[in-house]
């Protein structure tokens, strides 16, 4: 690049990568707070049904399983 150590990007071009990584962090938030409803539904779930220890949902389909390796 003939000694050029810097290239500057235009203001439009930091503004819409800032756009970006704010929706991926967003995204993100919001997929952990779906996770973790989903671990309290299986919870809620495990005390319905009476499931006990070493029981875990792999498929909805199916509902509780032996876990791996029990």
């Amino acid at each position: 690049m003939g000694g050029v150590d810097v290239i500057q990007l235009t203001a439009e071009d930091v503004r819409e990568a800032l756009r970006i990584i704010r929706a991926i962090r967003l995204a993100e938030e919001e997929a952990h707070a779906l996770q973790h409803s989903l671990a309290l539904f299986e919870q809620q779930l495990a005390t319905l049904y009476g499931v006990p220890e070493g029981y875990s949902i792999r498929d909805f389909t199916i509902g509780f399983e032996p876990d791996r390796g029990a």
